[in-house]
């Protein structure tokens, strides 16, 4: 998935951030597009899979869980919980 935009963006429950995404995924922004200004609205829970890399900030409103090896440059935002496993959450670029 890339975004073509540095303006802001809603991505809604996408194959990438629905319920389980696929292993080693990727979701990179090109053309000057910035993570701060990419928002993915996911109606349940999500699951980023292991050694994904993902851009943007993931509004969930249940649970979103970052599989191990998985590094994120953006925010994850849940209204019940965020789970982590050996990650690395960059906080994206003001």
């Amino acid at each position: 998935m890339r975004f073509l935009s540095p303006n802001y963006a809603v991505g809604r429950n996408t194959g990438l951030c629905n319920e389980g995404s696929d292993n080693a995924a990727r979701v990179t922004l090109a053309d000057g597009a910035l993570a701060k200004n990419i928002f993915w609205q996911v109606a349940d829970s999500v699951t980023l899979g292991t050694n994904a890399h993902f851009e943007g900030v993931v509004l969930s409103k249940k649970l979103i869980a970052v599989n191990t090896g998985t590094s994120v440059n953006g925010r994850l935002l849940a209204q019940t919980a965020v789970t982590l496993q050996k990650n690395a959450i960059t906080e994206p670029a003001k």
